[in-house]
C-alpha cells in the first residue's frame, strides 16, 4: 500500500505529513497499520497508542520495545502470550534478565531463569558456551516447544 510505504519513509523526517496521511485513511486496519509504521519510524510509543485493534497495537508495542531496547514497553502489551514473547526477546538476546520476573507463562519463566543462570556461568573453566538458537525449539508453525527448551536448559545448567 503506497501511503503506508510513504509513512514508513517520511515518518522520521516529516512527522506532520505522516500524521496527516494516517488521519486521512478511512479503513481502520490501514489506519492502524499506518500509526504502527509511524511509531516504528519515529520510535514514539504515542503512535502505538493511536492503534485501535489490539493485535496490531500489541505488535506495534513489541516492535518498538525491541527497536528501543526498552523492556518496560512490553508491559503495555495486552495479550499475555505476546507480552511474554516481547519480554523473552530481552532474555534470549542476553540483554536484560530482569524481565524473567514479569513473564507469566511458567515454561517461559523457567526458560528465562535458565538463560539467566546460563549467562552467569563461568565458561572459561568449562570451555566454550553451548550455542543457543530459539529456532531449534520452534516448529514449522512458529510455536515454541517449551518443555523441550526447559529440558535442554536443565541439561546444560545442571
Amino acid at each position: 500500500y503506497d501511503k503506508l510505504d510513504e509513512v514508513k519513509l517520511i515518518g522520521g523526517t516529516n512527522t506532520r505529513r505522516a500524521i496527516k496521511i494516517c488521519e486521512s485513511l478511512e479503513n481502520q486496519l490501514h489506519k492502524d497499520q499506518c500509526y504502527s509504521k509511524l511509531a516504528e519510524a519515529t520510535l514514539q510509543q504515542s503512535y502505538c497508542n493511536e492503534v485501535q485493534t489490539s493485535v496490531t497495537k500489541d505488535d506495534c508495542l513489541s516492535i518498538l520495545a525491541e527497536k528501543k531496547e526498552e523492556s518496560a514497553i512490553c508491559d503495555d502489551v495486552t495479550s499475555e502470550s505476546k507480552r511474554d514473547m516481547c519480554l523473552m526477546h530481552f532474555a534470549t538476546a542476553g540483554t536484560d534478565f530482569t524481565v524473567c520476573d514479569r513473564v507469566t507463562n511458567k515454561y517461559l519463566k523457567q526458560s528465562c531463569n535458565s538463560l539467566k543462570k546460563l549467562s552467569e556461568t563461568n565458561f572459561s573453566e568449562l570451555g566454550s558456551p553451548p550455542s543457543f538458537d530459539i529456532n531449534q525449539f520452534t516448529d514449522a508453525s512458529g510455536n515454541i516447544d517449551f518443555e523441550r527448551m526447559n529440558e535442554y536448559f536443565a541439561s546444560i545448567t545442571g
